[in-house]
């Protein structure tokens, strides 16, 4: 018995500080995620954009399944942006883990709607957070790292004396560290399923070849200015190309028996971790692609041990300062909350914590200082710290203070940090009343006594526990049936793997599959794949004015058909957002999308150029007004890294029909290879 639950644990068993570490990291995520995206509600999001409500309810209902999103519902860019934002401070609430479950809840049908409004936007990093934040769901990521937690041992820790505040742990004896549930192993699944099948998927000649790394340091479009770096002083040539694409595919092979290992699982999953997360920084910092690397990192902090955690305690704590006596005053409401909620966050125990009771060692000049100004004292180098830059020292105590607790101490923000404490401090009395303190609130009958509680749970209690997880387990079970039958019917690759060693191939399940795209928990794991791109592209709206002058409207100047390279993306919006709806739109699979862009950019609310100066002549009148579109798609070849020969490509110029007149895209007499 112990030994399968020794097996189980390795699935199902969870320490609650792994949580609370990747809570911080998904909720930091979320945030930035919907940060991103608000200066695109009005032309991508509202009625008045390339997708109005209308147009895609007529999209869903027709052509497919129609996703989760509470932006039908809404219309107007004010509407959307108060969305929006709710969504970006319910993301911040979860991150710091304030009333973390509802702000979860809140967190994930935010993302849902804003990811679901318009599908053809999104990317792999999307997919991923809408997964993971589902997942994620079933999980208790507020009992650790979180202001819940603190707020929670607050009001059941009544540590309402200095020598309590030194003598409690805060914490309750027997209170559980680690979770139990199906819904830890479903994330250990999802990530599993991310590599495996993005490694059946790359099937194409530039990953057997291993020229894909080298063709991912070519694509103008995805280069920050690390990749192209790297582009431009040859960084990638063909032999560490081959190198990396072979290890980039044994990656992906083989990460997913490391995550999922019944033995060995420590070292198994410290290499995933270590290796995956350097995996996806350094293509996070070199290419541009959405939020997919930093969802990525965020989900492997899941493979996080309680060994780790506590390797990272002891490295951390040897950053930290300390150990310091705090003398604080102790009849101050304001100050005794203040120092109980830094107890809390003190998780090295670096603070002892002296008031007006204190009877231990003391500094010779204390009683001069005391009583207009904290004081921290650092026995072992006989030093005193006071004002602003006490708590400087305090902050480096904690854990990670050392990166910001030196903020206080530079020269203009010390001044304002010094002039801050001082209003503070003569204004205690009566902030402590404000706050429902009492000025002298330090009860002397009981300063002697400890606080010590232990972990209880009543029977109805535990009875309401069980209920919870039973049907949170079932809920799950039904979502990785979902999600498995997902990825073994929609990955071509993994397909063909199976018809090309005579496997019979898994049947649809209409239900099932249903679940996926309603959730929009979608397992088609197809980064980069079957090839690495061997040509960019861009489209160019070519919009004729009234007056007769021709312009792009994406930059307002004159068109460019003859360049594309990395400073043509250095001067256009160049957005995950864009790239993907110009590419997207290019495609016969999406030509529905046209009409409704000329439309868009026809109307007199045009989102993306509106009524100015278009011609600039300095003048905003009739001759501004757009008389007809016209939208041309410019691509370029990269050269073999195989060829004797390196020419400059030749950008080709394809005109796209907006009106979607014939069956196939028109080329324009303008559609030959142009210098």
């Amino acid at each position: 018995m112990t030994t399968l639950k020794n097996i189980l644990s390795r699935y199902l068993c969870v320490d609650l500080r792994t949580l609370g570490i990747y809570r911080i990291a998904l909720g930091l995520v979320c945030f930035f995620d919907v940060l991103r995206r608000i200066p695109y509600i009005e032309v991508f999001y509202s009625r008045d954009g390339v997708a109005p409500n209308q147009f895609m309810a007529e999209m869903a209902g027709r052509y497919s399944t129609k996703a989760f999103t509470l932006l039908s519902s809404l219309n107007t860019t004010t509407e959307i942006s108060v969305f929006f934002y709710i969504t970006a401070l319910f993301s911040f609430f979860l991150m710091v883990g304030y009333k973390t479950k509802l702000s979860h809840i809140i967190t994930v049908i935010g993302i849902l709607s804003i990811h679901n409004r318009l599908i053809i936007l999104e990317n792999g990093g999307d997919l991923v957070l809408n997964n993971m934040l589902i997942w994620s769901l079933f999980l208790p990521l507020g009992k650790r790292f979180s202001l819940d937690r603190i707020i929670h041992s607050l009001n059941t820790h009544r540590d309402d004396t200095p020598k309590s505040l030194n003598t409690s742990e805060g914490t309750l004896r027997c209170e559980p560290t680690h979770y139990w549930g199906l819904a830890y192993f479903a994330c250990l699944l999802q990530l599993s399923m991310i590599y495996i099948f993005n490694y059946f998927n790359k099937d194409g000649s530039t990953w057997e070849s291993g020229t894909s790394i080298y063709y991912f340091y070519q694509l103008d479009t995805f280069l920050t200015p690390l990749g192209n770096f790297i582009k431009e002083f040859g960084l990638m040539p063909l032999a560490l190309s081959k190198i990396l694409t072979s290890m980039t595919m044994t990656f992906e092979l083989v990460v997913p028996f490391l995550i999922l290992a019944p033995f060995f699982t420590l070292w198994a999953r410290r290499l995933t971790l270590v290796t995956m997360i350097g995996f996806h920084i350094v293509i996070g910092i070199s290419l541009y692609i959405g939020t997919f690397s930093w969802i990525m990192v965020a989900a492997l902090l899941l493979l996080l041990s309680s060994k780790d955690l506590d390797l990272l305690k002891r490295a951390v704590r040897r950053l930290s300062s300390g150990p310091f006596t705090v003398f604080y005053d102790s009849d101050c409401g304001f100050c005794h909350e203040t120092a109980r909620i830094l107890r809390r966050m003190d998780l090295f125990n670096n603070l002892t914590w002296a008031g007006k009771d204190w009877d231990g060692r003391t500094p010779d000049s204390l009683n001069n200082l005391r009583e207009t100004t904290i004081v921290v004292w650092d026995e072992k180098n006989n030093q005193i710290y006071t004002r602003h830059i006490a708590f400087s020292k305090i902050m480096s105590a904690l854990p990670f203070g050392f990166i910001d607790a030196w903020i206080l101490r530079l020269p203009v923000v010390s001044h304002i940090s010094g002039y801050v404490y001082d209003l503070v401090s003569r204004n205690r009395t009566s902030i402590s009343t404000s706050l429902g303190h009492s000025a002298c609130d330090i009860s002397k009958e009981y300063k002697d006594q400890s606080v010590d509680f232990s972990y209880t749970v009543t029977p109805m209690q535990r009875l309401c526990t069980y209920g919870v997880e039973s049907v949170k387990t079932v809920c799950v079970f039904i979502l990785i049936l979902a999600s498995m039958q997902y990825a073994f019917t929609k990955n071509d690759g993994f397909r063909d793997w199976l018809k090309d060693n005579n496997y019979e191939t898994f049947k649809h399940n209409t239900d099932l599959n249903r679940i996926s795209k309603k959730t929009r928990m979608i397992q088609k794991w197809n980064m980069f794949s079957p090839n690495t791109p061997r040509s960019f592209q861009w489209c160019i709206i070519e919009a004729t004015l009234n007056d007769g002058s021709v312009i792009d409207l994406m930059t307002g100047e004159p068109p460019i058909y003859d360049k594309l390279d990395y400073q043509t993306y250095q001067q256009i919006d160049n957005s995950q957002f864009w790239r993907k709806y110009f590419n997207r739109v290019a495609k016969k699979n999406y030509k529905r999308y046209r009409p409704q862009l000329k439309q868009v950019l026809l109307s007199s609310k045009n989102p993306l150029r509106p009524y100015d100066d278009l011609n600039q002549d300095g003048v905003v009148d009739m001759s501004d007004r757009i008389e007809s579109v016209k939208l041309y798609k410019v691509s370029k070849s990269i050269n073999s890294p195989t060829s004797e020969k390196m020419v400059e490509k030749k950008v080709r110029k394809n005109r796209i029909d907006l009106d979607n007149t014939t069956n196939t895209r028109k080329k324009s007499k303008s559609s030959k290879r142009i210098k």
